[in-house]
């Protein structure tokens, strides 16, 4: 499952899964967004496994980078 958020709250909704990626270990998906108006907005994407474990907010230490489990957050400016 793949959730979005459109703001810093924890505002999760579900994404929609590509389902050509069934069964693969990376799947696309897609979200419509419309933001309320212009201005600076940050969107975030977690993905949750079949055992129910989430991304976490923050990613755990890692010294050399490898799986690499946090949400991301990917500011937007809209004109």
């Amino acid at each position: 499952m793949v959730e979005i958020s459109t703001g810093e709250r924890d505002n999760w909704r579900p994404a929609t899964l590509d389902p050509h990626d069934e069964g693969c270990a990376w799947r696309r998906w897609t979200a419509v967004w419309r933001p309320p108006g212009p201005g600076r907005w940050t969107l975030r994407a977690r993905a949750t496994d079949v055992t129910g474990a989430a991304q976490p907010e923050q990613a755990a230490p890692n010294a050399l980078g490898f799986l690499f489990d946090g949400i991301v957050r990917h500011p937007v400016t809209v004109a």
